[in-house]
């Protein structure tokens, strides 16, 4: 999150001219990132309530710092809040969780095919 918000704070003037499309993909790739970390903080937590919740928690969270950084960027001089970007954003948290819920689903279905063989 440090990271972020270090790079929402550079000045519009010290950022390499965007290209929309790949400002874009910087945006999923970045909170895809957040999303899949604060998924494994809560995926191995020893509070059964946030195992529980590790995908409404990851997700809510990163959509909030989503937020939150775009409303941060809007005092940045050179910079403006984006809804866009917000919604890349919440794609990119999105996208991990998708993985990790089909991933989760698969092997599920596996354990299950396994004990009806038994």
């Amino acid at each position: 999150m440090s990271f972020i918000f270090y790079i929402s704070s550079l000045p519009g003037t010290h950022l390499i001219t965007k290209i929309s499309i790949y400002d874009k993909i910087l945006h999923v790739v970045e909170f895809f990132i957040l999303a899949a970390l604060l998924y494994k903080c809560f995926d191995i937590a020893d509070n059964k309530a946030l195992r529980e919740n590790r995908y409404f928690l990851a997700i809510t969270i990163t959509i909030i710092y989503a937020i939150s950084d775009e409303f941060h960027q809007s005092f940045v001089p050179g910079r403006v809040a984006d809804l866009n970007d917000i919604i890349a954003d919440a794609f990119g948290a999105s996208l991990i969780l998708a993985f990790k819920l089909l991933r989760n689903l698969k092997k599920m279905s596996l354990v299950q095919k396994v004990h009806k063989k038994q």
